[in-house]
């Protein structure tokens, strides 16, 4: 058994070279990062045209051309609020900001369609129903949240802490996913494509992704059938939404396939330096131990 003082050199170098590491999986993430932001904005556009042309045109051909304007920038602006909160792990600790869904919403919805004299009455028929709906909507916000491990990438890092803070960083990337989608189908509920109210089932389906859906099903898209009767009666509807996934749009986009890549061939680096992390942990409280023992050994 090496002396206790080589195994803390070792430990030290292991510590260093996972520092190295943090770093090229920093830069790995930043570049992946920024162009799957850059994909996500683009499929979330598409997915939106889609919905709105194939899906429900006679809804969109319904709005004024000034509302298919506002709903199109919002949706922009939706695809736009994830570039920051996709970089939020790269940051330094001191200069992470935070996150506010509840402002990004209030704006969205002061853009949005202000109802016209006809249907003011019909959308305070709704209210009772939509209302609920939307309560349902913010409990689910508050499940919207991961806790990222911030690192401080000059100082040498435990392989433990960076695997923990990549597990963050993709955590992060399914929240961002799941926000965005819930956003936008919430964008095109207010302005009447999809259906009012919008059915609870519909946000735990785009959470969860268990459901059932046709195999020709359309990328980014949700396409569900849904009982939306009473309880006297049954009545199935289907229903469109969107629903980004990360590998649908990492397929549409070689340069997220390859970052993909690199970011696997740095995982299998840092599983290695973790190994050999543990392993001489162990050794040192092996070490520790037997010095202990011998310490307070003596003879009768």
């Amino acid at each position: 058994m090496a002396s206790v003082d080589r195994i803390k050199s070792e430990i030290v170098q292991l510590e260093q070279a996972t520092q190295a590491i943090a770093q090229e999986f920093r830069d790995a993430y930043t570049q992946y990062l920024t162009a799957l932001a850059k994909a996500m904005q683009q499929q979330l556009i598409l997915a939106s045209f889609r919905l709105c042309t194939q899906g429900y045109p006679d809804r969109f051909l319904k709005l004024s051309f000034d509302e298919r304007q506002r709903l199109q920038q919002a949706l922009r602006q939706v695809g736009q609020q994830a570039i920051e909160q996709l970089m939020l792990p790269l940051q330094e600790p001191s200069s992470a900001p935070e996150f506010d869904q509840t402002e990004d919403d209030d704006e969205f919805d002061e853009m949005l369609f202000v109802p016209q004299a006809d249907d003011r009455d019909q959308d305070e028929a709704e209210a009772d129903e939509t209302s609920e709906a939307d309560e349902d909507a913010a409990e689910d916000d508050e499940l919207l949240e991961v806790t990222i491990l911030q690192l401080r990438f000059d100082e040498p890092i435990p392989p433990k802490a960076l695997q923990q803070w990549r597990e963050g960083v993709e955590a992060n990337v399914a929240i961002v996913l799941q926000t965005i989608s819930q956003a936008a189908n919430r964008l095109l509920h207010q302005a009447k494509i999809l259906p009012k109210p919008l059915p609870p089932v519909l946000e735990v389906a785009a959470q969860t992704g268990i459901v059932a859906e046709s195999a020709s099903s359309t990328p980014n898209l949700l396409n569900l059938l849904i009982d939306t009767g009473g309880e006297a009666e049954t009545k199935m509807t289907q229903i469109i939404a969107i629903r980004l996934r990360l590998a649908e749009i990492e397929f549409a986009e070689p340069a997220l396939t390859n970052g993909r890549s690199q970011i696997r061939a740095l995982v299998a680096r840092l599983q290695q330096l973790e190994r050999n992390y543990r392993k001489k942990q162990r050794d040192r409280a092996v070490a520790e131990a037997e010095a202990a023992w011998r310490s307070a050994w003596y003879e009768e």
